[in-house]
């Protein structure tokens, strides 16, 4: 194997390469896939991945293929809901006791736009085919603001397969605040609690590189209950600065016509971070 591959897709050469790949390796076990049609990988791991992706002007990019002429014969390619499925019966197959990823970057230009870069410098974890999953992950947003995150949950086939509830738990450090959620998923339904705080909007004004009102800290927590049609946000507390907001909302698609309801507090209300000085 060479020490780079590089690859773009096909029609798309003049806008760069996609992918440039320094190392890699995968040890895994076959027997247990002719036996119980389980691919069990020991070790996943990867370091010094690049993902260059370039959106020319005409709309062009370099890393979806080209689309096929109005002429071209049909290819009898598997259509996006059987391609799911197939990718879904792929995943459940997966035994993977250990990932490890380090130095992958992504770097993204839009037109003749800046570059934008999303690195991720760690990415450690497991995810057993029947026990509980774990992923650990760190990097840098424009070089510049580190991002954490954990993600640990029931094992990963619970989730694919749909049937029972999938227990999770999510938490991201970013620009100096703290957004936690936690519940369960199934299929398109699902109650989670969300819950996040920050002391300023100073890292966020340096990301956008765009002047924002001196508010203060900021708290917001509450309840999500959503089912197909349905979704409510209940236990909404918010405060940002000195305004406060209480209540809840509610979206309902399934009547004769949908309908919001909800009812929202504010027991103060600060205004003056917004007036002109």
């Amino acid at each position: 194997m060479p020490e780079w591959i590089a690859w773009a897709p096909t029609g798309r050469e003049a806008l760069g390469a996609a992918v440039a790949v320094k190392g890699q390796q995968l040890n895994r076990d076959l027997y247990p896939l002719l036996l119980r049609k389980r691919l069990h990988v020991r070790e996943l791991a990867g370091r010094d991945l690049t993902l260059r992706l370039v959106a020319g002007p005409d709309g062009r990019n370099n890393w979806a293929p080209a689309p096929a002429p109005a002429d071209a014969p049909a290819t009898g390619a598997p259509g996006s809901g059987q391609a799911a499925r197939q990718a879904r019966e792929a995943a459940l197959m997966l035994d993977i006791r250990t990932v490890s990823l380090e130095r992958i970057k992504v770097e993204f230009r839009d037109g003749a736009g800046p570059w934008h870069y999303f690195d991720l410098d760690r990415l450690s974890g497991s995810a057993p085919r029947d026990q509980p999953m774990a992923l650990e992950m760190q990097g840098r947003v424009e070089k510049s603001f580190p991002y954490q995150i954990r993600l640990s949950g029931a094992p990963l086939r619970t989730l694919l397969r749909s049937h029972d509830p999938w227990p999770f738990d999510f938490q991201l450090e970013f620009l100096g605040s703290v957004l936690r959620l936690a519940g369960a998923l199934r299929g398109a339904s699902g109650e989670l609690g969300f819950a996040m705080g920050s002391p300023d909007l100073t890292q966020l004004e340096r990301l956008l590189q765009t002047p924002l009102p001196k508010v203060g800290a900021g708290a917001l927590a509450g309840r999500v209950t959503m089912r197909p049609g349905y979704v409510a946000v209940t236990g909404l507390s918010a405060v940002r600065g000195r305004t406060a907001l209480q209540g809840w909302v509610a979206y309902d698609a399934g009547g004769a016509r949908p309908a919001l309801r909800g009812r929202l507090d504010l027991p103060t209300l600060d205004l003056r971070p917004f007036l002109p000085g």
